[in-house]
Formats: structure tokens, C-alpha cells, sequence
């Protein structure tokens, strides 16, 4: 196997079509690290941190088995340490990996050989799905290897939004493949996001530029890659909400972001619903080969720990 590190977007676009046969083979798909969407979001995102690690079968770098976008640190909770960790943009709420379904744990091997290599201290993934083919990859590795696994946090995550239809909202919806309108559909979804108003989250802050730039760069891409959806609800002939959703390569469909009418909040309250399509979602944190790795991840978990049990004991 062959490592790479990628620093430069044109060096990337070279890579795109063993890229795309990457995403469509992955373990566990993620739309989010998908070619066309990392390229928009190191684009409109990246201040020159991000580096884009790449496994490749051998040198002549002809069958790419693993990618991820990664970003080192210097601290790991506050202590003086070469800390790696993927990289999760905006908009960008699973982080796992591209690792291609054939061989999971040869790609994890060399790359924690690589972290080894490298001096990394601690590595940690962000927004992994742990209920996933990857964790259970990440966990078989563990134990065989004897690596530190901590996870330090775990929620629940909606990847997927629904409209149910009420009364006389009526739904209509741009499919995949389907791009004859959509400049009209994307005219539409800006005007309502400039308004600021996000739904049932009640907040009412409009999407920086940067932000709005890649939204309209993703449903270009996304478009041409035959992987955008759109849904919008009307009522009485009235735009009121415009959800943009995209699929995976190979499987899955993810809610990039849902645009709302805020003079329209009680009906579009009724109309939504966010009660399925739950994952189980986690940060994690690894131990790597370095000598320090395991003692400072057992500092920092006593650590935190303690400070657990000072803040409960105090109610």
C-alpha cells in the first residue's frame, strides 16, 4: 500500500475518478466526503489546515482503497500533543471515512502505521456513525491491536428530514437526474434561506456567504452527479419550504438543509417531522503507536472524570 498526503485542490480533481469508484466500494457510505462535495467545502471552507490522506493500493496509485480529510493539532485537551483528527466542515455531520469495503482493516493498519510514522500522538475521529460496519471495524482493530478506543461522546443524529402532507399543503419534489428546473428550484431555496428563518429550530440567522456559496456549488455538483433531491411544499400556490437533500454513491440519502417561511411557522411546524432516520453518533478517540499515547488518554480521561464527579457533587 501507498500513502499520500494532498494539500492542493488540483491535485485532487486529478484524482477524481478513482475517487468516485472509491465512494461507490466504501464500507459505510458518507455523500459528505464524496468528491464533488469535499471539493466544494475545502473551496469554500479550508484556511490551509486541511490535508486530504489518501491509501492507494500500490505506487502506481491506480485503485484507491482509503480517504479521509485531516487536521493536526498541537494540543490534545489543553496538553502539548501532535493530535490528528478528521476533518468535519460545515453542513458536514458524518465524518467517516471513505474506506473501501474489500479490505477495512488493511486501510486502518497502515493508517495508524502512518500515524506512527508521523509522530502522532493521539488520533480522533468526529460524527462517526457507531452503529456502522466502520465502528465495528474500528472495535475488531482494537482488540486485536491493543489500541485505546474512548469514546467521549454519543447523541442520536437525524440524517434525514420528512414533510408529511396536511391539509392542502401540497408537495412536489425534483428527483435525482431530474435538473430542467433547477435553477428555478435553487433561485427559489436561496430567497427563502436569505430570510434566516430555520423552523422548528427557531433561530432566525441567514447563512454566511461562504456558507450560501457552497450550498449552490453543491447543487450544481450534485446535480450533475445525478445525486441531488429536492422537496418543496406549497400552500394556496405559495413557496413555504424547500428541503435540499443528497444521495450517497452507493446507498443512503442525507438532508444537506431544509429552507423555511417564517410566515408560515404554524404550518410548517405540522408539516415536519423529524422522528426517523436516527443514527447513533459518536467522537472517538485512539491511541497510536507513540509511547505517551496511552498514558496521556488515561491522564485525560481520569481527568475528565474527576471533574464529573467535583461538578455533580456540587448539586
Amino acid at each position: 500500500m501507498s500513502v499520500q498526503l494532498v494539500t492542493n485542490l488540483a491535485d485532487l480533481r486529478d484524482i477524481v475518478p478513482a475517487w468516485d469508484v472509491l465512494a461507490r466500494h466504501s464500507l459505510e457510505p458518507n455523500v459528505f466526503y464524496e468528491s464533488w462535495m469535499l471539493q466544494a467545502a475545502l473551496e469554500q471552507f479550508d484556511t490551509g489546515r486541511v490535508a486530504v490522506w489518501l491509501m492507494w493500493e500500490d505506487s502506481s496509485h491506480a485503485r484507491l482503497l482509503g480517504l479521509m480529510p485531516l487536521v493536526r493539532e498541537h494540543n490534545y485537551y489543553k496538553c502539548p500533543a501532535c493530535h490528528w483528527s478528521n476533518w468535519v466542515y460545515t453542513n458536514c455531520p458524518v465524518g467517516t471515512p471513505l474506506i473501501h469495503r474489500q479490505c477495512p482493516e488493511r486501510v486502518l493498519l497502515a493508517l495508524f502505521d502512518w500515524l506512527g510514522e508521523i509522530g502522532a500522538t493521539v488520533f480522533s475521529l468526529q460524527n462517526v456513525a457507531a452503529d456502522g460496519g466502520f465502528f465495528q471495524c474500528l472495535e475488531t482493530l482494537q482488540r486485536e491491536h491493543g489500541l485505546l478506543l474512548d469514546v467521549s461522546q454519543s447523541w442520536q443524529r437525524l440524517l434525514q428530514h420528512d414533510f408529511t402532507s396536511i391539509a392542502t399543503v401540497k408537495s412536489q419534489s425534483l428527483l435525482p437526474g431530474e435538473v430542467r428546473y433547477l435553477e428555478q428550484w435553487m433561485r427559489e431555496f436561496v430567497s427563502l434561506e436569505q430570510g434566516g428563518w430555520k423552523g422548528w429550530r427557531q433561530t432566525l440567522t441567514a447563512y454566511p456567504s461562504p456558507q450560501q456559496a457552497f450550498m449552490e456549488d453543491v447543487m450544481r455538483a450534485a446535480a450533475l452527479y445525478g445525486q441531488l433531491m429536492m422537496v418543496k411544499l406549497t400552500l394556496h400556490d405559495e413557496l413555504i419550504a424547500l428541503s435540499l437533500h443528497v444521495t450517497g454513491a452507493a446507498q443512503g440519502v442525507f438532508t444537506l438543509q431544509a429552507a423555511y417561511n417564517a410566515a408560515y411557522a404554524d404550518v410548517i411546524t405540522a408539516a415536519t417531522t423529524d422522528t426517523t432516520h436516527q443514527r447513533q453518533m459518536s467522537t472517538l478517540h485512539l491511541s497510536t503507536s507513540h509511547r505517551f499515547s496511552k498514558p496521556l488518554m488515561h491522564t485525560v480521561r481520569m481527568a475528565k472524570s474527576v471533574y464529573r464527579y467535583c461538578t455533580s457533587s456540587q448539586h
